[in-house]
């Protein structure tokens, strides 16, 4: 390992001296918004002889910055281009003999829809963004998303598919961190599904999606990462935005105001959100090794109420020209109540029942989660120049119960118990970051430190009534578990071009792992320390103008979150139990990449291939036992998926802008258990989006999925489908909008099939869920709106390393 790291300085301490000492005639400037003075990363920059020839080019930096080297002495015009903007042509510019740079200032383009009303312009963002780094969706674009919650923006963005579970998955695996504004939360961290319920879709501006992370990142998220960007103003004076929406499912409603004069700004959010549903379930099993218990048949319905408070408050100052500390508290508040009837009839294997009962459970659940940042940027006189400091501390708590009686085939009860389940999970995050630039454009040295420090607890208490009514705890099912997980990292990045077209990035982490956890009702312990080295590689080629290849290499590791190790035993359903598994590995993963992308008129293409292995994957693992289904988690596989992703966006004609995306992928796990299991399978996904605007303050949104059959260890799970149809119209000048939207408007359950095969057992199950809804949205800005320019905000803590749960609820 030492000489690993000795032989990468070495590699990155040369190319550094060999890229400073390179010097030829180029041609320098920025590509700008021309409403906000914004740069514009990744337009298009055209090099033209005085014929109107391109004879070189170039795309811009995260800054709108260009280079365009190796250019002989004469005279050329720049021409700038971008998806959503008008193209521009510069007056003619002229390289003298034996100058080695021209800078040609900045080339402020202008969206190609611009709407003058006195002195304010507008425009428009494309729907996806496809950058070089990243793919963006531009959610607040979308009139189909006014009424829902976070997973169903999710449900549109390219590479990421959201099961009717709320189960996230990107690309096929359910690795994925997801963040908020670059940022962990406290509450995503407990349970993905149900956060991604309390943040409703009007809140969110746009979402990022990064396959292929760089060292920079955390090792952990080996499918990538999804990061949420919430609404926030960037404008001198005060402003704010009201949103309302009444549906059949959800309901939300939310105020957030901005002031910000000179150096100082504040913003501050309030909202709340209701969102009701019901369901149905049925499942049959087959006990191959149980002639007493041979068949299981259940049926059932629930019930169910959420609802959701959420606030945040941040405040940020800019101490001078050169630095800035900012800081802010987001807290979250979500419960749920549930009304669940199950029936059942066991049979033996002459198909006469030798038991029949039904069970009755109510049950509440209540998740609250504080988050405080703080940070500080310091920036140089050399541009992109940047030391950043951050510190934040998160958390979260959950508690849930339930409380259940079961009834015999004469009606009579015969059984009452109740249990809850109290969990705390505390982490405290510090990191530090520099980017130093280099002379020679294009090249830039990253390096940084990070702790990550969690503590984790779970109580478990567990009672069944006696014949005189009382309840008795039972210790044999009760449980107190701690936990406790410090991860230290370093990294260092170095980034150059070399050639005429060619960039190369290279990277390193190191991530020491150091994990603690006691079972107070046992008396028993364990502990662990590991350490990780992360390379990673990124290789690019411009091809043309607007045409970019790469290639790129990263290792990544996936720790098991609080889902996952919570050894809480949900026995709610006597016959089908589940629980966590507190002796998790983490996960390994090695993943290729290879991508192509396109800039052409109005279009923009995306292909990619991919290519990822994984050990010690976790799965969820039943096994039956006494006619009892037991459901865990294990790492008991390995996984190698190898897939294709295309996209395309393309606007038809000025108003009218259509795009979609194919993910298909070979997916194979077996189990390193004496190759207990094994499955395969080829899957895909399909989306597609269509906007079109109609004139006067008209628009419309149609968007369309479809996900194939998913493949597990031990089963399978069936293809669904949805479609969502909106309409808005924009009032007062612009300052306020109403709409209707309506999801799945041709069925109002989705059905969710999952077949399930262990030793000696099968398992056939099927789940409805209420997917029909409609919704009416109002939205009204008010305030000053002034597009004056503020300055980029960069660092910040992005807690991007565990692995999330499932939809399985588990009572966690």
């Amino acid at each position: 390992m030492k000489k690993l790291l000795i032989l990468l300085t070495a590699v990155i301490v040369s190319c550094s001296a060999w890229a400073q000492a390179q010097v030829s005639g180029k041609i320098t400037g920025t590509v700008t918004d021309s409403l906000s003075g914004q740069g514009l990363a990744f337009a298009s920059v055209s090099l033209l002889n005085p014929q109107g020839k391109t004879v070189n080019g170039a795309l811009t930096d995260d800054n709108g910055n260009f280079v365009i080297e190796n250019v002989p002495a004469g005279s050329y015009r720049l021409q700038a281009a971008f998806v959503g903007y008008l193209t521009k042509t510069s007056q003619l510019l002229e390289l003298k003999q034996g100058q080695a740079e021209l800078n040609a200032g900045a080339l402020a383009i202008a969206p190609d829809a611009e709407v003058l009303e006195g002195v304010t312009v507008e425009g428009q963002k494309a729907l996806y963004e496809n950058k070089i780094d990243k793919l963006v969706y531009n959610a607040e674009r979308d009139a189909t998303n006014s009424g829902g919650n976070a997973g169903d923006v999710l449900r549109k963005v390219p590479m990421v598919t959201v099961d009717l579970e709320g189960s996230v998955q990107l690309r096929g695996s359910g690795n994925v961190r997801v963040l908020i504004n670059g940022k962990p939360s406290s509450v995503i961290a407990s349970n993905v599904e149900d956060a991604l319920k309390m943040i409703p879709s009007d809140e969110i501006k746009s979402v990022e999606v990064i396959t292929s992370p760089s060292a920079k990142y955390d090792a952990e998220g080996t499918a990538g990462i999804i990061n949420i960007i919430t609404k926030k103003k960037g404008i001198q004076g005060l402003s704010g935005n009201v949103n309302l929406s009444a549906g059949t499912r959800n309901s939300n409603a939310g105020l957030d105001v901005n002031y910000r004069k000179n150096r100082f700004g504040i913003n501050a959010g309030l909202g709340g959100n209701l969102f009701n549903s019901n369901g149905y379930q049925s499942s049959e099993r087959i006990n191959n090794a149980s002639d007493a218990n041979r068949f299981l048949l259940q049926e059932g319905n629930n019930d169910m109420s959420n609802s959701g408070l959420r606030g945040q408050f941040g405040m940020d100052y800019d101490i001078d020209t050169t630095s800035n500390i900012s800081t802010s508290i987001r807290f979250n508040d979500f419960s749920r109540d549930f009304d669940n009837y199950q029936g059942t009839i066991m049979m033996n294997a002459g198909e006469v029942p030798v038991s029949q009962f039904s069970r009755n459970t109510d049950g509440s659940m209540d998740m609250e989660g504080l988050d405080w940042t703080m940070d500080y940027r310091k920036t140089f006189k050399r541009p992109q120049q940047e030391l950043t400091a951050s510190a934040q501390y998160s958390k979260g708590t959950r508690g849930n119960g339930y409380d259940l009686f079961q009834t015999n085939e004469a009606g009579e009860i015969n059984l009452r118990e109740k249990s809850f389940n109290d969990n705390l999970n505390k982490e405290t995050t510090f990191q530090v970051d520099y980017i130093h630039p280099f002379k020679k454009e294009g090249t830039v040295l990253e390096a940084g430190a990070k702790s990550i420090l969690r503590d984790i607890s779970s109580d478990y208490q567990f009672s069944i009534m006696d014949e005189n009514g009382a309840y008795i705890p039972d210790p044999s099912r009760s449980n107190v578990f701690d936990y406790r997980q410090d991860v230290y990292a370093a990294y260092t990045t170095f980034a150059f071009k070399f050639g005429k077209k060619y960039g190369l990035k290279l990277g390193a982490r190191w991530e020491q792992t150091q994990i603690d956890g006691d079972f107070a009702s046992t008396g028993t312990s364990f502990s662990n320390t590991y350490g990780n080295l992360i390379p990673s590689i990124t290789l690019s080629r411009e091809l043309k103008p607007g045409q970019t290849i790469k290639a790129s290499y990263s290792r990544r590791i996936q720790r098991p979150s609080l889902w996952f190790l919570n050894p809480y035993v949900d026995q709610s359903d006597s016959l089908n139990v589940r629980y966590g598994n507190p002796e998790l590995k983490p996960e390994l993963s090695n993943s290729y990449e290879l991508g192509w992308s396109t800039f052409f008129k109005k279009t923009s293409l995306n292909a990619s291939l991919y290519w990822r292995n994984t050990s010690d994957v976790i799965e969820s693992v039943s096994t039956i036992e006494e006619g009892v289904t037991s459901t865990t988690f294990s790492n008991v596989s390995s996984s190698t998926s190898v897939g294709l992703n295309l996209f395309g966006s393309t606007q038809i004609t000025p108003k009218w802008t259509v795009s979609g995306s194919v993910n298909l992928y070979d997916y194979r796990i077996k189990s390193n258990v004496d190759n207990q299991y094994s499955n395969e399978s080829f899957m895909y996904n399909l989306n597609m989006n269509s906007n079109l605007s109609f004139g006067e303050g008209f628009s419309a949104s149609l968007f369309a999925m479809f996900n194939s059959p998913r493949t597990t260890l031990q089963g399978t799970s069936s293809s669904w489908s949805m479609m969502s149809v909106g309409l808005k119209k924009e009032l007062f000048d612009k300052k306020a909008s109403i709409g209707i939207n309506v999801n799945n408007p041709y069925k109002k359950h989705q059905e969710f099939k999952r077949d399930l095969t262990g030793v000696n057992f099968t398992q056939n199950s099927v789940f409805g869920f209420e997917f029909r809804s409609v919704s009416l949205n109002f939205s009204y800005r008010f305030g000053k709106v002034d597009f004056k320019q503020q300055r980029r905000r960069r660092g910040g803590i992005d807690n991007n390393d565990q692995k999330q749960g499932d939809g399985n609820q588990m009572g966690m």
